[in-house]
């Protein structure tokens, strides 16, 4: 983690890369990045930020012109509209709310403010995980969790981050609202829809 800072950037709807889009590995296919964050990290590299958007793999259904449906991996953003962004010096940060494809940084305050910073904690967290995550946790339920209980993530790519729950699936899995750091010091409260088995998780009582 060479960067001494991390904020977030959100998207400008509607802007694509310029170059050709990037494909990771997986099993014996590539798969492209979304392209609703490819112009984003494009326009931030190119002005001296490092750019990161993890995404996940998800498998979608695709029409063929035969009309024949067949399921297919592709990778979706972990948090929709947004990509973190890194820099060395402490106003570094500048040139980021006009990147190519960035609407502006989620900041500390107003319109005026310093970028909201994503703490390291977090960032290595997620920096650890990798740009394109497989799989959340597996397990049995936890009876004792209800909704809106506080949650900290025991195991998995989401390890020792906070969650709050949202709403429980069938009797074994639930989804949580996962709360990133960073943007809540901004004042915009984002939560991220996640699906984790609940012996993954440890009430939060403070």
């Amino acid at each position: 983690m060479d960067r001494r800072f991390w904020g977030v950037a959100a998207l400008k709807p509607g802007v694509k890369a310029t170059g050709e889009r990037r494909e990771f590995p997986f099993g014996k296919q590539k798969l492209a990045e979304p392209a609703s964050t490819a112009a984003a990290r494009e326009g931030l590299v190119a002005a001296g930020f490092d750019a990161f958007a993890p995404a996940v793999v998800e498998d979608r259904w695709h029409v063929k012109r035969n009309g024949d449906r067949t399921r297919i991996k592709t990778l979706v953003p972990l948090f929709p509209g947004y990509v973190f962004f890194g820099w060395s010096d402490c106003d570094g940060w500048r040139d980021a709310p006009h990147a190519r494809g960035v609407a502006d940084v989620l900041r500390d305050g107003d319109k005026f403010a310093t970028p909201a910073l994503v703490s390291r904690r977090t960032m290595l967290m997620l920096l650890a995980a990798g740009e394109v995550i497989t799989g959340i946790a597996q397990a049995r339920p936890v009876p004792a969790l209800e909704l809106g209980d506080r949650v900290e993530i025991r195991s998995g790519v989401f390890a020792g981050m906070i969650a709050r729950i949202l709403s429980f699936k069938g009797k074994k899995r639930m989804k949580a609202f996962l709360e990133l750091e960073g943007l809540q010091q901004a004042g915009q409260r984002q939560a991220f829809d996640l699906e984790v088995e609940t012996c993954e998780l440890a009430k939060k009582t403070a």
